[in-house]
């Protein structure tokens, strides 16, 4: 038992590192890859020279250009997972040196506290748009400073100009972050200095102007294109552009202001709070601190959407559609995803209404200026056949991300695109560049070979198949006549089974049950003899409002569709809507409509009778 104590006494240190670095594996490695997935998909890294100058030439692109080498290998999340580990333990490690050299203090319960700024980096890094470079930066300040403040020379000029050098290079090399290494640096010359408080005050006061004057400078002269948001807090520690957003993110400023605190606290108190019981709260502390940040720190629906692009990705239609059983965004890329998936898998007539809905929208969005909301409606072009609409998006995607870098994954989906439409010299640019890459140039060497090969490509899988599914002639696009695109689509090719049934839920979702039920006869015998669920409930309730019976019917219907849609009609009576049905009978086409028209009636201008619904 004495021996388990000393040795727990002697490597509890190590220990808690060995359990910290499991937990933050187990966090990015198992539970989020999609977060990391998503990470890499709006980066494309190429080994040129070229690209490296192209990092590197504004302020911030040193740790930019490592960030990006790390995200890379998210492309596996489970590799990915081990740079994020040894990013966190070493900036846990960096700052327990730091806190031992300005306290003077190695106890554990100093040792527990450099726990606290990586806790609040977990919790910063739920925000999706918080970017690699942020914690890059952090670190590489951090180890600098420790570099600078252990330095020990007599010579004081040649201090003062290895500081000079230093400020407008970090500031080149990690961007705004230089700050907080040239603070502490204040702090620390203060505290640890014997000389008198004006000789003090005189150097920091040198140190902070000098600083600030550098900064103006570099911007003045080699920034001017950039907007004081990017100069003064840091060009891409943010996905999304400051100047944008006409606000600084709070992590930004208050990841530094943390660290900073946990510094002067350690400096006044880590003598004082000694002993086994301060050690035991702070552990308690800590791991009340890493809790609260993986509980608070990830939004729901933004981590759902991106979850769902994950398995888009992987063509995971099964999970798609068990995550969405058990929880769904009401958004419409949420509803796009499912409802692809529903397709892909045979199942959108049986089951769409018991999935999230919002219209035509849920199928084919229109275009959004943004780099995530229109992924799932690309996908579905592509799925569907309509590669030209599917090579559109991905590269208005690609133009949208805030922060101009290409994409891996839309370049990839580009050149397959280019290869099914014949465009083989605009496809071997793009090869060329995936070939730059570490994880996409096998597939590009790959793809290479089937450029010319008609009868390669036509016994592709999935170019082979798009290549029958595609418009052979031009044709006007327009968002608002989906359905008329769909049923082009199906009579281009009669075998595209996809095509023929988002065209009938096109019909059914914008409510338009005169043309549904004037197509269905005519197509039952595409439908090999089944008519789904959904289909029924349209037929039944478009028959029964002008027929007294079904009998002459001239699709089958089942009786249990009658019944259950009799049951549905006299709860909605007696309830005054539909939600006073039973459970599964909300999950139908009758529901669905009636909440459209309610939608539809409430939308409905006072003044000029015109309907003001949007799907």
């Amino acid at each position: 038992m004495i021996a388990l104590k000393l040795f727990f006494k002697k490597n509890a240190g190590l220990l808690i590192t060995v359990v910290y670095a499991v937990a933050i594996y187990i966090w990015w490695g198992v539970c989020h890859q999609a977060d990391l997935a998503f990470q890499e998909q709006y980066q494309m890294f190429l080994f040129n020279g070229g690209y490296f100058i192209e990092r590197v030439s504004v302020a911030g692109g040193v740790a930019d250009y490592i960030a990006e080498f790390i995200i890379q290998f998210f492309y596996y999340p489970r590799w990915g997972a081990l740079f994020l580990v040894a990013l966190y333990v070493l900036l846990q490690h960096a700052t327990w040196l730091l806190l031992r050299r300005i306290s003077g203090n190695d106890g554990f319960h100093v040792y527990m506290a450099s726990y606290i700024p990586a806790a609040y980096l977990l919790y910063a890094m739920g925000d999706v748009s918080v970017m690699l470079s942020l914690p890059v930066s952090l670190l590489i300040a951090l180890a600098v400073t420790l570099l600078y403040i252990r330095w020990q020379t007599e010579k004081m000029l040649l201090r003062i100009a290895v500081f000079v050098l230093l400020v407008p290079l970090l500031y080149w090399g990690i961007g705004p972050m230089m700050f907080l290494a040239v603070t502490i640096v204040v702090c620390e010359r203060m505290l640890s200095s014997s000389e008198g408080m004006v000789c003090k005050g005189a150097r920091a006061l040198f140190i902070v102007i000098y600083s600030l004057l550098a900064v103006f400078c570099i911007s003045y002269f080699f920034m001017k294109q950039y907007v004081w948001y990017d100069v003064w807090f840091g060009i891409n520690y943010y996905r999304v552009p400051m100047a944008m957003m006409q606000s600084v993110p709070s992590v930004i400023y208050t990841l530094p202001l943390v660290l900073l605190a946990v510094l002067l606290f350690v400096h006044l108190f880590g003598r004082r709070l000694n002993g086994v019981w301060t050690s035991v709260i702070m552990v308690v502390a800590v791991a009340v601190m890493f809790s609260l940040a993986a509980i608070k720190s990830y939004d729901k629906d933004e981590h759902e959407l991106v979850e769902q692009n994950y398995l888009l990705r992987q063509e995971k239609w099964d999970e798609i559609i068990s995550r969405a059983e058990k929880y769904q965004v009401h958004d419409a890329s949420s509803a796009v995803t499912v409802n692809l998936a529903l397709a892909k898998k045979g199942l959108l007539a049986d089951r769409m209404f018991s999935f999230y809905q919002c219209g035509t929208d849920g199928l084919i969005m229109p275009f959004v200026r943004d780099y995530m909301t229109c992924v799932s409606t690309s996908e579905a072009f592509y799925q569907l056949g309509f590669v030209n609409s599917a090579l559109r998006f991905s590269f208005d995607i690609q133009e949208c991300t805030f922060n101009n870098r290409k994409s891996g994954r839309f370049t990839k989906r580009i050149v397959e695109i280019y290869i099914v439409n014949g465009r083989y010299d605009v496809a071997r640019k793009h090869i060329d560049r995936l070939k730059q890459t570490l994880f996409y140039s096998s597939w590009a060497k790959e793809a290479e070979m089937f450029l010319g090969n008609e009868q390669k490509i036509n016994l592709h899988p999935k170019w082979g198949a798009l290549r029958k599914k595609r418009f052979k002639s031009d044709f006007f696009y327009n968002i608002n006549e989906l359905d008329k695109m769909l049923g082009l689509l199906y009579m281009n090719n009669r075998d595209n089974r996809m095509a023929l049934d988002y065209f009938l839920a096109s019909l059914l979702l914008k409510g338009d049950l005169q043309q549904f039920c004037g197509y269905l006869p005519g197509l039952a015998s595409d439908l090999n003899g089944y008519l789904a669920r959904h289909y029924q409930e349209a037929f039944a309730m478009f028959w029964g409002n002008s027929h007294s019976s079904f009998d002459g019917v001239p699709v089958p219907i089942s009786g249990q569709v009658v019944q259950d849609m009799q049951r549905f009609v006299q709860a909605t009576a007696q309830h005054g809507g539909y939600s006073g049905t039973d459970a599964y009978l909300q999950h139908t086409y009758w529901a669905y409509y009636m909440k459209m028209m309610e939608q539809s009636a409430n939308n409905v201008d006072a003044e000029s009778g015109a309907s003001t619904l949007k799907h």
